[in-house]
């Protein structure tokens, strides 16, 4: 199998541009809703408490999340926007538990757990999850938000079937 030879990075990144800049002028949804959330982004940023700096790095990188994911949708590559739509959804709800207890800090920076983890995958073990120390609120708004980060892996941050069958194939004969 060989790619045509337009099908340069060059080409590639011009057609990105031509998609961004016809998606977000007319994409009634993306030109509506994408200025609208940055907005919010900003006026949040006052919200958060001087003596908690960890929620405003959160909320930073909610924000460049929720950037990098428009702006690659309005690429047309909604399904690489979804890793980074689940990372803000995890940063958020970190956040959240954080909030609701401060010693989730502490227990989500567990440097040696996560060091555990990625040794024992280095000698094949079977690794000890980290992350489970954190303890998050019982929350309706906040499960439903996790299952969705976690639909968001299973269709399209992990190579399943249905992230497969959601390409747009086309075959062309020559």
């Amino acid at each position: 199998m060989t790619l045509p030879e337009e099908r340069s990075i060059e080409s590639f990144i011009e057609n990105d541009q031509a998609n961004l800049s016809l998606t977000s002028r007319d994409l009634p949804p993306f030109a509506d809703l994408a200025p609208r959330l940055n907005a919010l982004y900003h006026r949040s940023i006052d919200q958060v408490p001087k003596t908690q700096p960890a929620f405003g790095q959160f909320l930073l990188l909610c924000h460049k999340s929720f950037l990098t994911a428009a702006v690659t949708i309005g690429g047309c590559h909604p399904d690489d926007a979804a890793p980074i739509t689940r990372r803000a959804i995890e940063a958020a709800s970190v956040a959240l538990a954080i909030k609701r207890d401060p010693v989730n800090l502490e227990r989500w920076r567990n440097t040696r757990k996560r060091t555990a983890t990625w040794e024992a995958r280095l000698r094949g073990e079977k690794e000890p999850r980290f992350g489970d120390e954190v303890v998050y609120p019982d929350d309706a708004r906040l499960a439903r938000l996790a299952s969705f980060g976690r639909m968001l892996s299973d269709a399209f941050v992990r190579f399943t079937p249905e992230f497969f069958a959601d390409q747009s194939w086309r075959t062309e004969t020559m």
